[in-house]
């Protein structure tokens, strides 16, 4: 709505037009993130019982505000960094030509993007950046009630960080004013289906050295014949 000309608004009718694109187009990108944030809990099972005790200890807050999981939103954030639903990022049309500071120059009608996956691996960003470090983004109180073991060989950030924030390091979800609306609604909806699942069910991956996707130009599309077994938890 910021972002609409100097004059022009949305009638009620084409507000909620608008919020059904929005949802319509996250279903891809959601339910893409979801399956690769599972796929990496069978590659990385160290973490569940620690994501188990975060939804036990925050999942009532969750509920309540939409707020909270710390360690579940970070996994999910650490997940997507290192596999991306979308390879690029804050798309921008040149509307005139024009010369950055570095000595790149658009034409008029060209277009410019960010990269993630190379983004998303700049060690000056994030410390060992090709290593799969679940709680890397959570906050310093937070892992403090981790044990030593679940501590162990963790990656972290100097800043914490949320799966919704939107900086120069983090354009998963672009930037400014352009910034994904929906990114909200994206990270309540993983986490919902997240907790439910991991809450229910023990899962394996039945190959774990199987391809897990394909690029169709900048986008990630996952393979159909990648499997993942899942086993009911046994009520206490």
């Amino acid at each position: 709505m910021e972002s609409l000309p100097q004059g022009r608004f949305l009638t009620p009718q084409r507000l909620v037009h608008e919020t059904m694109a929005v949802w319509f187009g996250s279903i891809q990108a959601v339910a893409g993130a979801i399956t690769i944030a599972l796929q990496d809990l069978c590659l990385h099972p160290e973490y569940l019982e620690p994501l188990r005790q975060d939804i036990v200890n925050h999942h009532l807050d969750f509920e309540h505000i939409a707020q909270g999981l710390p360690l579940l939103d970070s996994f999910i954030k650490e997940s997507a960094r290192l596999t991306p639903t979308e390879a690029l990022s804050t798309r921008r049309y040149a509307v005139e030509s024009h010369t950055s500071s570095d000595g790149t120059h658009l034409n008029r009608g060209d277009w410019a993007c960010t990269t993630l996956i190379a983004i998303n691996k700049i060690p000056e960003y994030y410390p060992n950046p090709e290593q799969f470090s679940g709680f890397r983004f959570a906050p310093p109180e937070v892992l403090e009630s981790l044990s030593k073991m679940d501590q162990e060989g963790l990656a972290k950030q100097d800043t914490p960080s949320k799966l919704v924030d939107t900086d120069h390091k983090w354009l998963m979800f672009g930037t400014g004013k352009q910034a994904c609306p929906g990114r909200f609604y994206a990270a309540a909806a993983a986490k919902v289906i997240m907790s439910q699942m991991i809450s229910k069910y023990d899962m394996r991956m039945v190959d774990k050295t199987a391809k897990r996707w394909w690029s169709l130009r900048s986008t990630i599309v996952l393979r159909e014949d990648l499997m993942v077994a899942f086993t009911c938890r046994a009520k206490n």
